[in-house]
């Protein structure tokens, strides 16, 4: 009878134990559905002001640069509109900042990412050589300084392409094959008028993001701007092909 009196004993007291531990832990698992609940709001107000500044900065951007290039006006409201394109741009910047890694400004993964880089768009010198010739166009190699102001226009691009505008889509549909086509969008549409640029801008913008989402290295991806850009310069626009 004793013996049976302390098996019981030691029973209830593991039974107490569970039903404690299993207090603790609903305890935990309510308290941590409530603070993911009250951090939704804000993580939704947070994509829609990074989602409104991105929209507010492509309409000023389409209406400044399409009347500079494509209109040719230089009206002040044009000016206006570029000033104050740029000051949202700097405040959206420096509110959403969270440093150069975001931005892909980094060199971690840089030899890597080049050399896949290198050999994916490799094909396409031999390609573009060979459609410009067989339109009988004489080629000839671009100017030393070509091969530093193509690289260097493609890192400034894609800071904007990709390390804003990306990061933008990104955070706004947390989708990154939505993002990627988004981005080419409207990266082929600063190019709108020009229907064979588009459609090679779209092309490359599709790629390029896509890189970018898989690497996370914007200086591969502006270099890697600069080199397609490069080589369909000096051979698809002599060919007619793109101008």
């Amino acid at each position: 009878e004793i013996g049976c009196a302390i098996r019981n004993l030691f029973a209830c007291k593991r039974q107490r134990e569970r039903l404690k531990s299993a207090a603790v832990s609903d305890e935990l698992t309510i308290m941590t559905q409530l603070n993911t609940t009250a951090a939704l709001p804000l993580l939704r107000r947070e994509d829609f002001r990074k989602g409104l500044e991105l929209i507010l900065l492509l309409a000023l951007f389409f209406y400044t640069f399409w009347n500079l290039i494509y209109l040719e006006k230089g009206s002040y409201p044009v000016f206006l509109n570029y000033f104050l394109m740029t000051a949202i741009l700097v405040y959206s910047i420096v509110r959403h900042w969270k440093g150069v890694r975001e931005w892909g400004l980094r060199t971690d993964n840089f030899v890597p990412s080049l050399t896949r880089g290198f050999l994916e768009i490799g094909f396409l010198i031999p390609v573009c050589t060979a459609v410009a010739l067989l339109s009988g166009v004489p080629l000839s190699l671009p100017e030393w300084k070509r091969w530093v102001e193509f690289p260097l226009a493609g890192i400034l691009q894609q800071l904007f392409v990709q390390g804003f505008m990306y990061n933008r889509w990104e955070a706004l549909t947390h989708h990154r094959g939505a993002s990627i086509f988004l981005t080419a969008a409207f990266f082929s549409l600063f190019h709108l008028a020009n229907a064979p640029l588009m459609a090679v801008t779209f092309l490359g913008g599709l790629y390029l993001s896509f890189f970018f989402s898989r690497y996370r290295n914007l200086l591969v991806a502006g270099l890697l701007h600069g080199w397609i850009s490069l080589a369909l310069t000096f051979t698809l626009e002599p060919a007619g092909i793109i101008k």
